[in-house]
């Protein structure tokens, strides 16, 4: 089955049009989940080498976590359609509850039926504790001004700030409204970084080599007040040290 999220017939007439799902979830059994980044698109099939290729990540999970994947879609599912998934078919008693690695990790679905969007909130706290360094990985950068300002007192306080951007831009108009931005935070002491290459669409984000967020939100308004996203909050350095290694290798291949 399949149903269409806030669907309108003519979509210039349509007044929630900015209110997309932007979610990714995908739960197999109730018991294994896969979320990120990434859209399903041709463009992602990069070693095919599509007319305009994507760059991304996406990422599997175990344990508890999964079950609050599946309760997002859930919500949504029944939000489009009416029809509310319940029982050991979509949510098995158990198995999902056993706990899986060495991460804790916690689903933030956040939209903007909600008073305080989730997402944007998680993002200043973790601004706030930063002692060592923040890094992120986004394809659209558009802080408001209160995360632009906890971007720019971190650096100024000493945090090694590294944002990494797509050089090519596929919005370029996107690019053209960040660029001022970028001017002021770099004068705080961020470092802005372009990648070189296809369209990067990643959205990674670490603090401190311990704390980090991966998921569907880009650092713009839209997606941070309009669009109805989800991301995963991570705590272990494991799992951080492996997307560090991911924003090294990026940062290695980039330009300032």
């Amino acid at each position: 089955n399949y149903a269409r999220f806030l669907h309108s017939f003519m979509p210039w007439q349509m007044p929630y049009l900015n209110m997309r799902n932007h979610q990714k979830i995908l739960v197999v059994d109730g018991t294994i989940g896969f979320t990120g980044g990434m859209n399903i698109s041709e463009g992602n099939l990069v070693r095919e080498k599509p007319r305009k290729a994507i760059l991304d990540y996406h990422f599997r999970v175990e344990g508890p976590v999964v079950h609050q994947l599946m309760q997002t879609f859930a919500h949504e599912w029944d939000f489009t359609t009416g029809e509310i998934l319940g029982g050991p078919d979509w949510f098995p008693d158990g198995r999902e509850s056993e706990p899986k690695g060495d991460t804790i990790a916690r689903a933030l679905p956040a939209g903007p039926d909600m008073g305080m969007n989730p997402i944007r909130w998680t993002l200043l706290g973790a601004l706030s504790e930063a002692r060592e360094s923040i890094r992120i990985v986004t394809p659209y950068f558009l802080p408001d001004t209160t995360l632009g300002t906890n971007l720019s007192l971190a650096a100024m306080r000493g945090v090694e700030v590294d944002i990494v951007l797509p050089s090519t831009n596929n919005l370029p108009f996107v690019d053209w409204a960040a660029t001022p931005q970028l001017i002021w935070l770099i004068a705080a002491g961020c470092r802005i970084w372009k990648t070189v290459g296809p369209f990067e669409h990643t959205k990674l984000m670490t603090v401190d080599g311990i704390w980090s967020t991966v998921g569907s939100a880009n650092w713009d308004g839209r997606s941070l007040r309009l669009n109805f996203g989800l991301n995963l909050e991570c705590y272990g350095g494991t799992f951080a040290r492996k997307l560090d290694h991911i924003i090294d290798r990026k940062i290695a291949a980039a330009r300032p």
